[in-house]
């Protein structure tokens, strides 16, 4: 990874940014779980668009950002439905 103007390389940037997505999507999962798998089918096409892409990409830069994108969207998911789960649990959850 190439460092950018700031000194941080590109996949430092990106992953406060996805920890940041995970926990909003969670609280979206557990305030109000309809919403949430609307969001989630938002994300997941954008996500499966990004990914078609980089496949399409030849060699190993092609391959590592799809694998990349893969392993987030699973992450993203994830995140949701324990907030989904979880709203399940708690007194008064639907």
């Amino acid at each position: 990874m190439s460092p950018t103007p700031g000194g941080y390389p590109t996949g430092m940037r990106i992953l406060p940014v996805l920890v940041i997505t995970m926990v909003v999507l969670f609280f979206i999962g557990l305030a109000a779980p309809r919403a949430s798998r609307r969001v989630e089918r938002w994300m997941n096409r954008r996500l499966d668009r990004i990914a078609a892409e980089s496949d399409r990409r030849a060699g190993f830069v092609g391959d590592w950002t799809a694998k990349l994108l893969s392993w987030g969207q699973r992450l993203l998911d994830g995140a949701v439905e324990a907030g989904r789960g979880l709203r399940k649990r708690v007194p008064g959850g639907s």
